[in-house]
């Protein structure tokens, strides 16, 4: 993981994971947790997120599907 700052009080640890056809991107901060895992779907590129956190009372779970247009 390396460090990122978005702001004085965002920083988040950053790391990225490789699964065959899938790539994952982590976003940790002190009290939450991001996870997007993108892959390809026939001519569309599938996002599906997975956040957590304490303050949350379940996690908060959606997908994004992005067209190919042409």
């Amino acid at each position: 993981p390396i460090k990122w700052k978005l702001t004085d009080e965002l920083v988040f640890d950053v790391s990225a994971k490789a699964n065959g056809e899938a790539i994952s991107l982590t976003f940790r901060g002190e009290d939450s947790e991001r996870v997007t895992t993108y892959r390809v779907v026939g001519r569309d590129l599938v996002a599906d997120t997975t956040m957590t956190s304490p303050l949350l009372s379940t996690p908060i779970v959606y997908k994004q599907i992005f067209n190919r247009t042409n």
